[in-house]
């Protein structure tokens, strides 16, 4: 896991918040369900998360359609880390990265409807750096 910080990236004025990025070896999954359907779970690996929203990834061969402006609902984060959901998150879809050539499709995702308590905890989460094998980008 690795901690960035706006100055780590270039164009770092479009980022608000640091960023946990997570490596194939942290195992850092998510489950998420559609709005009104909890039937169909959605488990995607997470690629980094931080105190606006999440980046995850499913592999091409079992991509369902997906959208901008598709709302999720996160409801349970496994992994190599020490960050918990204490309640369902609400989450829409903000970018997509979908190259032909990769066998992954990436979601960029915005945390909506955030609690306070969940904002708190994943603040304090990435400004600790918690996590094995956590490292901050200077």
């Amino acid at each position: 896991m690795v901690i960035e910080t706006n100055k780590d990236i270039e164009g770092s004025k479009r980022r608000r918040y640091k960023r946990v990025f997570y490596s194939a070896e942290d195992r850092m999954i998510g489950f998420f369900v559609f709005p009104g359907d909890d039937q169909e779970i959605l488990v995607a690996h997470i690629m980094n998360i931080s105190v606006g929203g999440l980046h995850f990834t499913i592999k091409r061969n079992e991509l369902i359609s997906l959208k901008i402006g598709d709302r999720l609902i996160l409801t349970k984060l496994m992994g190599n880390s020490p960050l918990q959901i204490v309640s369902d998150i609400e989450v829409e879809i903000k970018w997509v990265l979908d190259y032909q050539l990769m066998k992954h499709v990436g979601f960029g995702c915005e945390f909506r409807n955030l609690s306070d308590m969940m904002r708190t905890q994943l603040s304090n989460f990435v400004e600790s750096g918690l996590g094995i094998g956590s490292t901050p980008m200077q």
